[in-house]
């Protein structure tokens, strides 16, 4: 009988300490990952300058579009869904700018 307890107590003892090592291995895994920046596809360099080049061409585009004369009876610029989509799409360009800008500036102050 005595032996039967101290297996049991084996058993019960190996089964938490498993338990425990796993939960441990868990906790540490997920705090590393969160520190961990989000794996990117294409350099935050090179990103930046791609979305200041597509910015620079909405702005010429949106440039030509506002300066060329309209033809009388012609609709109302602001109906425009080009320049709607150049406008919106701008927006999200400029956006996605800044938070990449500051991202770099934030790394950059770490280093």
């Amino acid at each position: 009988m005595a032996r039967a307890r101290t297996a049991r107590r084996i058993a019960v003892f190996a089964a938490v300490a498993l338990l425990s090592l796993a939960g441990i291995g868990c906790l540490g895994a997920s705090s590393e990952t969160h520190d961990l920046p989000a794996a990117d596809p294409q350099p935050r360099g090179a990103r930046i300058e791609e979305l200041r080049r597509a910015i620079d061409r909405d702005h010429a585009t949106l440039e030509d579009l506002i300066t060329q004369p309209r033809a009388e009876g012609a609709a109302p610029l602001h109906d425009d869904s080009e320049l709607r989509a150049i406008a919106a799409r701008l927006t999200d360009q400029v956006r996605a700018l800044e938070r990449l800008e500051a991202a770099a500036g934030a790394a950059g102050a770490a280093k």
